[in-house]
């Protein structure tokens, strides 16, 4: 048996190892192991807090990513929100400006209700009290589903074939022009709705025929504005030579509407004019006086400092406009705002505002009717005006003395007769707004309106060559070859030319009456779908002339002014030079003057004049009415007078014939029929003679 044999073992824990029993001791070699081991240790408890440190820190950063992400997501899709709720808010005010000025072409009903109600309803005649006229605040009934177009009030009160409300019209004209209010003062103009109206014009006359019956609101059209501002002679040589003021501005308030004029935007809610209750004397009226109009013959007197700005505002917007507006202490309205100091331009801007950028005030600022959204309300500028009080360039031709007689809407004049004095009447070659390129001044401009550095059209003026017109000579690009009258070449159109009445020399160039029609039926008539290779001008063109309101837009150049003029200062018609950057109030913008002899905001490429329709007072009847034989062949509906048709198979016959004949007489002579569409009842062939 071996001395050192052990049968069993034992282990026992020194340190951090095992040491069995029955070993030798541990020497001074294993004690310094056993301190290193226990340094290693504390060395490996330092590194893992090093290590779950960096891992909060990362926790951190990653947390203090994702918190900084989900704000700027929330901001953005906030913002993103606000924006696409903007974008809806002035979609819905689209629509119903829009919607205005649709309904506007029918008579919108008077309820009966307003003669229960005097003052707030309606106001008498003082001279007749049988006379009663429906006040402007007194909310209307809907447009009803067989209204007519520029038609008459309806019929109910009782059913006599006469219009409850006469003086109740949709405008057959398309005027900026507002009906003066009827029996409140009698300061406002004379006419039968201010029998007692005290408004003077030249030479003391009662300014009459401009004050029917009818408050504002009846027969007028106030959402128009004017087609330019008032001309006026400020030297006394008997030509004008600047603006003065807008004689009309579109106003949107109605009753049955929440637009609200604001007469200082600094207080939306505080300036908004409100009362609609015409009895109530403390408080402005909302919409039963005319702000939106001026007298032509009163302009209104400068002012020089926002404190007199602001004190011809409150005397405006107030019950006190009937003593000021026929006075030079009218509200002043038409302003270049460049022109103006820092104090009274931020003034003007909380009254005024320039809705088409050409740098001149045109327009209220409105109150819009909509929900306060984050504490922000909405402020709507508006300003409609009419392009068919334009010229239409696509329309529009040759005056000629031997020949013009009104055929088509065609027979207005671009050009005259070119080589004879007296003569040249038309809008391009009228010698009284061009310079006819040879040096001569025309008799709305002075001398200094052609030289260099002016300020109002420099280094270019308003200037017309017969060549951009294109019967001179075969200059390229000419107005005549813009819209298809000759080609390239100078060749006439064979489609549109007179071959047998005038010679080769003046075909395609309008002298001919013939010319004009064809030209009228197969270009302007169907301007979406011409016929015989005419190109009239188009939408493109127009929007470059509407923008900026007669300033010119330098970075396009449309169709029509390169066929109008060249970019030769001499004979720049439109001023579309790519240097010219009207835009810019700091640049080349047009001042008071220079926006008087532009040409551009006086033309249109698109215009909706209607000839098809005669106006109501000219209908036979109001209402079609079974009693009046229409067609004349001594046959009616109504025989007994009850204003029915009576039951009977002759009697229901001649009242269709006498409806559609009614019709008929509501109609002017039809003139759209193109050319190449054979007429009712027509052959396609001809009809051999027998």
């Amino acid at each position: 048996m071996a001395a050192h044999r052990h049968d069993s073992r034992t282990d026992i824990r020194i340190g951090s190892r095992l040491q069995p029993l029955g070993e030798p001791r541990a020497t001074g070699l294993t004690r310094s192991t056993a301190r290193r081991a226990a340094r290693d240790l504390k060395r490996r408890r330092g590194n893992s807090l090093v290590l779950v440190t960096a891992i909060l820190v990362l926790l951190v950063i990653v947390a203090t990513a994702f918190i900084s992400r989900t704000q700027a997501s929330r901001q953005v899709s906030s913002a993103q929100q606000q924006a696409t709720q903007r974008d809806e808010r002035a979609a819905a005010l689209r629509e119903e400006l829009a919607a205005m000025l649709r309904d506007s072409l029918f008579p919108q009903p008077v309820s009966p209700s307003a003669l229960t109600a005097p003052g707030r309803g309606y106001r008498v005649d003082p001279n007749d009290s049988t006379i009663r006229t429906v006040t402007s605040s007194w909310e209307r009934l809907r447009i009803e589903p067989n209204a007519r177009l520029f038609g008459i009030d309806r019929d109910t009160l009782p059913v006599d074939l006469q219009p409850d409300f006469a003086y109740n019209v949709a405008p057959f004209e398309t005027r900026p022009w507002t009906n003066w209010p009827d029996f409140l003062s009698p300061n406002f103009p004379y006419g039968p709705g201010q029998p007692n109206g005290l408004v003077a014009g030249t030479g003391g006359v009662p300014i009459g025929d401009a004050n029917p019956w009818g408050n504002p609101g009846f027969g007028d059209f106030r959402a128009l504005r004017s087609t330019e501002p008032v001309r006026i002679d400020t030297n006394g040589d008997g030509v004008p030579d600047s603006f003065s003021h807008w004689a009309h501005m579109s106003w949107i308030a109605t009753a049955n509407n929440g637009f609200r004029v604001c007469k200082d935007i600094s207080d939306v809610v505080g300036n908004s004019l409100t009362n609609m209750d015409e009895t109530d004397n403390t408080k402005p009226f909302a919409v039963a006086l005319p702000y939106e109009q001026w007298l032509p013959n009163f302009p209104p007197a400068g002012v020089s400092n926002a404190t007199q700005f602001r004190t011809r505002v409150n005397d405006w917007f107030s019950n006190t406009y009937a003593n000021v507006y026929a006075s030079s202490a009218a509200m002043p309205n038409f302003f270049r705002l460049g022109d103006l100091p820092t104090d009274l331009r931020n003034e003007v801007s909380k009254t005024l505002a320039d809705t088409d950028g050409d740098g001149f005030t045109d327009a209220f600022w409105f109150l819009a009717p909509t929900t306060v959204e984050r504490s922000l309300r909405y402020l709507v500028a508006v300003s409609v005006i009419d392009n068919s009080s334009m010229l239409n360039v696509n329309v529009g031709t040759r005056g000629n003395p031997k020949n013009t007689g009104g055929l088509t809407p065609t027979d207005l004049a671009l050009v005259g007769n070119p080589v004879t004095d007296g003569e040249r009447n038309g809008f391009f070659d009228n010698p009284a707004h061009t310079y006819d390129g040879i040096g001569l001044v025309p008799s709305l401009y002075f001398a200094a309106d052609s030289a260099a550095n002016t300020g109002l059209y420099s280094p270019a003026f308003i200037g017309w060559t017969r060549d951009r017109f294109g019967d001179a000579t075969t200059d390229s690009l000419t107005f005549l070859q813009a819209i298809g009258m000759k080609d390239a070449g100078g060749v006439a159109n064979p489609s549109i030319r007179d071959e047998l009445n005038y010679p080769n020399n003046e075909w395609a160039e309008f002298y001919s009456p013939l010319e004009r029609l064809r030209y009228w039926k197969a270009g302007p008539l169907r301007s979406d779908l011409p016929a015989f290779a005419l190109t009239p001008f188009t939408m493109g063109d127009e929007l470059e002339l509407r923008a900026f309101y007669g300033q010119n837009t330098p970075w396009t150049l449309s169709r029509l002014e390169r066929a109008v003029n060249t970019q030769i200062a001499s004979n720049s018609f439109l001023r579309s030079m790519p240097e010219r950057v009207e835009t810019n109030e700091k640049l080349f913008q047009l001042t008071n003057r220079g926006l008087m002899l532009d040409n551009r905001h006086k033309l249109t490429t698109v215009s909706g004049a209607r000839n098809d329709l005669i106006p109501a007072w000219l209908w036979p009847t109001p209402y079609p009415d079974p009693r009046v034989d229409y067609n004349r062949d001594n046959q009616i509906g109504d025989n007994d007078g009850d204003l029915i048709v009576d039951n009977t198979p002759q009697a229901a016959a001649a009242a269709d014939l006498d409806y559609a004949a009614y019709l008929r007489q509501t109609k002017r002579i039809d003139l759209r029929r193109a050319m190449d569409e054979p007429a009712v009842g027509s052959s396609t062939t001809p009809t051999p003679a027998q």
